[in-house]
């Protein structure tokens, strides 16, 4: 887990004006891999941090994301989930519980999104999506 001051300077590098409330965000979903939701991240910062709103997280996390010190992971759910590793990687998503964890991309797949007609791509994810071992072996018993 990154100190206090690392996490500054990770902001600062980004071009991210720490703020108490950015760092506490930043520091909560750096040390998460649950892939939380805004409203996880809330909830685990607002008693201590009183004066801390909804709009506050959902717009640092937002933030995060546009100067790509977080990524947005959509899962098929409605709902978004954020993730503090940047580098190329995949998810496995638990249809049942809902549970996301990390994956390595397999050999095969870009981990740049390729030139498309046209198009200007910025990112690519896969996300395989099942039972956790746990609901898979709920379901089998």
């Amino acid at each position: 887990m990154p100190s206090s001051a690392d996490i500054h300077e990770i902001l600062a590098g980004h071009g991210i004006r720490p703020s108490r409330s950015r760092i506490a965000v930043y520091a909560n979903l750096a040390a998460r891999c649950d892939h939380p939701r805004a409203e996880d991240v809330y909830r685990d910062l607002s008693p201590a941090l009183t004066t801390l709103s909804r709009t506050t997280v959902y717009s640092t996390l937002s933030l995060f994301c546009k100067k790509n010190l977080a990524r947005e992971v959509f899962t098929g759910e409605n709902e978004m989930r954020f993730d503090a590793k940047t580098f190329p990687h995949a998810h496995l998503f638990c249809r049942k519980c809902g549970m996301l964890a990390d994956a390595p991309l397999p050999s095969a797949f870009p981990a740049r999104a390729p030139a498309c007609g046209g198009w200007t791509l910025a990112d690519v994810q896969l996300t395989y999506s099942g039972l956790c071992p746990r609901c898979s072996a709920a379901c089998c018993e």
